[in-house]
């Protein structure tokens, strides 16, 4: 099966193009997520890779344009609200056959994070080129990645101690080598890997695959409003790109949306990564990407095109060693699986009523798509481990106001709060921004 594989390489081919049939200098995009140790998002982590420089949205999310078309480091900084730096490192694996890349990462204070190191070489002996180690910690969304230099040696920086990592290295053509780690703060183990004979296995379709759509703030560099999209999410549901030339994906006002696709995570020795499918309404679903990650069960779509009020249809397959060199080691595809985005949620202010005892209404406008809401409602700016007073996630309305039901509000104090709005069994979201008021 040919599917990805064509597609990827045709639209590698018209980056290689330049100007009157001349090899330009290629650049390629690099998105991600950018989490915490819990999966939790991490909105105003600044990003680089070489010169570019991006923030993340509210979902952690990042676009990082015109990135140098090499292998390099990309890196994640977070500085908290009482000034401890969190960094995450990973590695933007570059291939021909690839425009956009995605590298997600995981993010802790820079005192807590720990390296592997090593080797990987064949039955033989031989030390290996260009192979990869891949590190998945089980809160992200993706592996952390090294690749051996020309004496075949790798490093990983930047893991985070005291999580249970699962190490995997690969290279095409080879049987795949597994080990398992968890480091102390400031330690650096040293790994030998020994790559064997690539198979030819039989690969199923993946299953349980699902989607979740977040439609949410812009990027910035307000680490307050960081920090509240992330606790609001935590509160809510404590689980917690493809190829293109357009330079936004956001709703009209410059909300992102953000599609999460989830499924049942396949391993083997000669298991290698993902083909990516995507469609939308009643169109063709096409290969958008690959998804070279032998450990992980997730993928965000960092399409730049993706747009509210919209019906996507997904379908991934599973890739074997020999890929993309063989490109019948492909999998069959899964089941469709389908996502729904939604738009801005705006809100109105709240309504009070006459002392002295005074009511409390919350408003929002219509015209989300979303058919149900919930509130949270704060007595401090929402941070990391700021708990809501009141919510009504157990009850979530269907009007655009709700009464307040809450214990008594102290007059002259100022209250938080944020309003999130679900639809499609609550696979859809949207969250508005984090608005304030004095209570009187």
């Amino acid at each position: 099966m040919k599917r990805a594989h064509l597609t990827f390489l045709s639209i590698a081919a018209l980056a290689l193009a330049g100007c009157g049939g001349q090899v330009a200098t290629r650049s390629v995009t690099v998105t991600g997520r950018i989490t915490d140790v819990d999966g939790a998002p991490i909105r105003g982590a600044v990003v680089t890779a070489g010169s570019a420089s991006t923030t993340s949205s509210t979902n952690g999310a990042y676009i990082l344009d015109r990135v140098l078309s090499v292998d390099q480091a990309v890196i994640a900084t977070y500085t908290d609200a009482n000034g401890v730096v969190h960094e995450g490192r990973n590695l933007a694996v570059v291939s021909e056959s690839e425009q956009t890349i995605s590298v997600n990462m995981m993010i802790a204070p820079r005192s807590s994070l720990a390296t592997i190191s090593g080797y990987v070489e064949d039955r033989f002996g031989n030390r290996l080129t260009g192979a990869r180690v891949f590190a998945y910690g089980g809160g992200a969304y993706s592996s952390a990645v090294g690749m051996t230099n020309s004496t075949g040696r790798f490093v990983i920086r930047g893991l985070i101690s005291g999580v249970d990592y699962e190490l995997n290295a690969g290279g095409s053509g080879y049987a795949n080598d597994f080990d398992t780690v968890n480091l102390n703060a400031g330690q650096e183990r040293s790994f030998l890997f020994v790559l064997g004979d690539a198979g030819n296995p039989v690969l199923p379709a993946p299953s349980g695959l699902t989607t979740l759509t977040w439609t949410s703030q812009p990027a910035s560099r307000d680490s307050r409003q960081s920090a509240a999209m992330t606790q609001i999410k935590r509160l809510f549901d404590p689980k917690y790109g493809t190829r293109t030339n357009a330079t936004s994906r956001t709703t009209n006002l410059g909300s992102p949306i953000e599609v999460e696709l989830e499924w049942t995570p396949l391993q083997g020795n000669n298991f290698l990564g993902y083909g990516i499918y995507r469609g939308q309404g009643s169109g063709s679903i096409l290969g958008v990407d690959f998804w070279r990650e032998p450990l992980g069960g997730a993928y965000i779509d960092g399409d730049v095109n993706l747009r509210p009020g919209r019906t996507y249809s997904y379908q991934i397959s599973a890739l074997g060693t020999s890929y993309p060199d063989d490109p019948d080691a492909e999998g069959p595809l899964s089941a469709i699986a389908t996502a729904e985005t939604l738009d801005d949620l705006l809100l109105n202010s709240p309504a009070f009523g006459p002392p002295p005892s005074s009511s409390l209404q919350f408003r929002w406008q219509a015209g989300s798509g979303a058919d149900e809401f919930v509130v949270f409602l704060f007595d401090e700016y929402p941070g990391p481990g700021v708990q809501s007073i009141w919510n009504n996630a157990g009850s979530a309305t269907t009007s655009n106001v709700l009464n307040y039901t809450g214990s008594a509000l102290v007059p002259g104090d100022t209250y938080y709060y944020v309003v999130l709005g679900l639809a499609n069994s609550q696979r859809s979201r949207t969250i508005s921004a984090v608005d304030s008021f004095v209570y009187r």
